[in-house]
């Protein structure tokens, strides 16, 4: 008897947590992350940044974090933490909703990498590898990668459904079989392949930045101090606080999104696993934390920006100027 109201206890506990944490943290990584995402579209769209590679990924890739937040968050902050049900009573909204979420995940990665590989490109000390960073290159691939993975995704629309799970308990989520395993093995190798090509990126771009910094400092060591030009290229104050900006998205990305590839690496070795009713509420709470520390890299990316650059702040003030 003492031994199933401890387990009562726990099942409990666990559920609460995720009520409140869904109930105020979600709400306001939807609220404030979707006012976020907002904000860094009008800031990098701006005129004076509109011919510049990285921030035309930038802004793409916030339309996609858009997407991603009020679409698998919204639905899971609704449910888990206000009982509001609307993908796991509707057909085309659970198929929409997670097909959404699928390929604007996917694609938010996507926009970022390319931000950076631009980023490794114009902080090169070779003028041949700088001229790569080109609005048509970046568009190039925006498009056709929005294409693919769009198109990649679509057999979600088919193998998503709402299912029973008990007494008037229903879910939307993957159909059970292939398409379930597929996408848990995909995640994985998703969220990882991201995650290392980010870092190498990020790795590589700092890297530059402190090789033309040691040759800047040599020429101008051999110039009395009047040199700031690196043979003929200069990294402006404007390309170094993007490199700096891509780099926290990274950092937060690397941190947040590789405890998805560790949860659903444990999942899939657990799957076929004889279970007890708290180890199944573990899982599902530890799922549910997985899913909103997802979303927290795509939902502040405009306030990490207000701290790491002037630029941007300068840019933010004008945007709520009335002069």
């Amino acid at each position: 008897m003492s031994s199933q109201s401890s387990s009562t206890d726990v099942i409990t506990t666990l559920e609460s947590t995720a009520t409140y944490l869904y109930r105020f943290g979600g709400l306001i990584l939807v609220i404030f992350g979707s006012i976020g995402c907002i904000l860094n579209i009008i800031v990098f769209s701006q005129r004076s940044l509109r011919k510049n590679p990285c921030s035309t990924c930038l802004v793409v890739e916030n339309i996609f974090n858009l997407l991603f937040i009020n679409s698998l968050l919204l639905s899971i902050t609704l449910e888990v933490g206000y009982n509001v049900y609307f993908t796991s009573t509707n057909i085309v909204l659970c198929r929409l909703c997670y097909y959404t979420s699928l390929f604007s995940n996917v694609l938010s990665s996507f926009c970022l990498i390319l931000a950076s590989i631009d980023r490794v490109f114009i902080t090169s000390s070779n003028a041949s590898t700088r001229q790569r960073s080109t609005l048509r290159f970046t568009y190039f691939c925006i498009i056709g990668g929005t294409i693919f993975w769009m198109l990649f995704h679509s057999p979600s629309l088919a193998f998503t459904n709402i299912t029973q799970i008990g007494d008037n308990i229903y879910i939307c989520f993957y159909q059970m079989g292939f398409y379930l395993t597929f996408i848990s093995f995909y995640s994985i190798i998703k969220e990882s392949s991201s995650t290392l090509s980010l870092l190498i990126c990020g790795i590589w771009a700092v890297k530059n930045i402190r090789r033309l910094r040691r040759v800047t400092f040599s020429t101008a060591s051999s110039n009395n101090g009047n040199a700031r030009v690196v043979g003929s290229h200069i990294i402006h104050s404007k390309d170094r606080q993007f490199v700096w900006m891509v780099l926290i998205d990274i950092l937060l990305y690397a941190i947040f999104c590789s405890m998805a590839a560790i949860f659903l690496t444990h999942q899939q070795i657990t799957q076929y696993q004889q279970k007890s009713i708290e180890q199944v509420q573990l899982d599902i709470f530890l799922k549910q934390i997985t899913v909103f520390c997802l979303h927290i890299p795509f939902g502040i990316s405009c306030y990490t920006n207000l701290l790491v650059s002037k630029a941007y702040r300068n840019a933010m003030k004008n945007i709520f100027s009335w002069n």
